[in-house]
């Protein structure tokens, strides 16, 4: 049985605002869990600061090759 059946069932059996306000909880309840569980994003000065040190590694590998060649 879905997840949505099982919010359904209750409702069609007896469709109270008490029915209703226990699975809003419910469904919250799975939400925020949902939410928690993919984790906070990063923000995109860090983001961009860490692209930032990468390209400027990148670029001194490239220049240390360049001089070895010569």
């Amino acid at each position: 049985m879905s997840v949505s059946t099982m919010a359904v069932v209750p409702i069609v059996i007896s469709l109270t605002l008490t029915t209703l306000l226990g699975n809003a909880i419910a469904f919250a309840t799975g939400a925020l869990y949902g939410l928690s569980a993919l984790g906070t994003k990063g923000d995109a000065i860090s983001y961009a600061r860490i692209q930032q040190q990468k390209q400027q590694a990148d670029e001194e590998k490239l220049t240390d090759t360049l001089e070895g060649e010569l």
